[in-house]
């Protein structure tokens, strides 16, 4: 289980831990198993794919599902990220896309 230093690391990383657990119904097991699985995640690398071959609504439906769990594992600047990333892939302009694709891959 996530121990009070690795709770302490999280939160110190911007991570909002209280409200993710609580999406979690405060199943610390749970939410550990849910962090270990966004690493092994490959929804960004495969939304970078898409970006680069200019497939936006691909890359959208990547970015949608990152922004999703994300928001749901607390990880709330990268949340963000994908936000303005998701509205600028909706709209379909390059220039917006990449500046919001360097944002989130920095985040």
């Amino acid at each position: 289980m996530v121990d009070k230093v690795g709770i302490s690391m999280l939160r110190y990383s911007g991570v909002d831990v209280d409200g993710a657990l609580n999406r979690f119904c405060n199943n610390s097991a749970l939410y550990e198993e849910f962090l270990q699985k966004f690493l092994e995640d490959e929804t960004f690398a495969k939304m970078v794919e898409q970006i680069r071959a200019k497939d936006f609504d691909e890359g959208f439906k990547s970015c949608h599902a990152l922004k999703g769990v994300t928001g749901n594992l607390g990880f709330t600047d990268l949340f963000e990220k994908c936000d303005i990333l998701c509205k600028a892939l909706k709209a379909g302009v390059p220039t917006p896309i990449v500046e919001a694709y360097e944002d989130t891959q920095k985040a």
